[in-house]
């Protein structure tokens, strides 16, 4: 049976989950570039929004990626 926290996580999950530091999730989430939620002073997370998060950071890698080659190309 699924329940409505199946898919929540909290800032140390997601930290473990991207390989970086609790300080780096929670910048950010001050950034912008990560939904989450607060229950008391802890900071939540759903699924969707880790996997949002995951593919921003996906596609702002491949524009960084093609404005290099760009540059490469002009040199």
């Amino acid at each position: 049976m699924s329940t409505m926290a199946d898919g929540i996580y909290s800032l140390e999950q997601v930290a473990k989950m991207l390989d970086v530091s609790e300080r780096t999730v929670t910048r950010q989430i001050k950034a912008g570039k990560l939904k989450g939620f607060k229950v008391g002073k802890s900071w939540r997370f759903r699924a969707e929004a880790v996997d949002e998060f995951i593919k921003g950071q996906e596609a702002s890698a491949k524009e960084d990626a093609a404005a290099e080659d760009t540059d490469d190309d002009a040199a």
